[in-house]
């Protein structure tokens, strides 16, 4: 198992919201660290994080806590210009956030954990590994 486990954002606010799947992504995380890795995500996740605050925020649900303390067992990666393009060398079609996540994931030779069904499939083309959720 690589040493590094990246969680985008799709599985990351599955376990914060507690939604179908988040147990799988408690269990893989646990499972992870349990062996000795780390688990990370791109900058990124931060940024949609707060996005998703903001929005849960304006419909009168604080979620700040369980974001900041979901996000404390996470180490962030840099979106440097090696990520950039990378990005921009994905031939697949997929979204542009996602091939960001990607792209960084893959820089750094971490296994991905996403419910995302076209980043698992890109992924995959790509010689990704993938947790199984």
């Amino acid at each position: 198992m690589p040493e590094l486990l990246y969680v985008d954002t799709s599985a990351f606010l599955r376990r914060v919201f507690g939604a179908d799947g988040a147990d799988a992504v408690d269990r893989a995380v646990a499972d992870h660290r349990r062996r000795g890795g780390t688990v990370v995500s791109s900058r990124l996740l931060w940024l949609e994080a707060r996005r998703v605050g903001t929005r849960e925020a304006l419909l009168g649900n604080d979620v700040t806590d369980v974001m900041t303390a979901n996000l404390a067992g996470v180490a962030r990666l840099p979106m440097t210009e090696e990520v950039w393009a990378g990005a921009e060398a994905i031939a697949q079609h997929i979204k542009t956030l996602d091939s960001l996540h990607l792209a960084t994931c893959e820089l750094v030779g971490a296994e991905l954990m996403t419910f995302d069904e076209t980043m698992r499939n890109v992924a995959t083309v790509r010689g990704i590994r993938l947790v199984e959720l």
